[in-house]
């Protein structure tokens, strides 16, 4: 996971903060929450219009840690 910092100016109609995705700043990754009843593939239409590739993963909960991992019994999306 990366974050950057970004200078957040302007407050949309409804009070929240948003940095447009450009060539500098894109998306290349969504992890869906273990207790999230969607899948990988539920992001395909959401994603196509994207100029580059994303992959879609499902986490779940380890089984022997307090950590979340990748659930590997679901398969992953890579928009094209």
């Amino acid at each position: 996971e990366y974050r950057g910092i970004v200078p957040l100016e302007e407050k949309d109609s409804n009070g929240f903060y948003f940095v447009p995705f450009s060539d500098d700043f894109f998306l290349k990754e969504v992890i869906i929450g273990a207790r999230c009843n969607k899948t990988p593939h539920n992001f395909e239409d959401i994603l196509k219009s994207y100029n580059h590739p994303i992959k879609v993963i499902k986490s779940r909960l380890a089984f022997q840690s307090f950590k979340v991992v990748k659930n590997l019994s679901v398969k992953e999306y890579i928009s094209a």
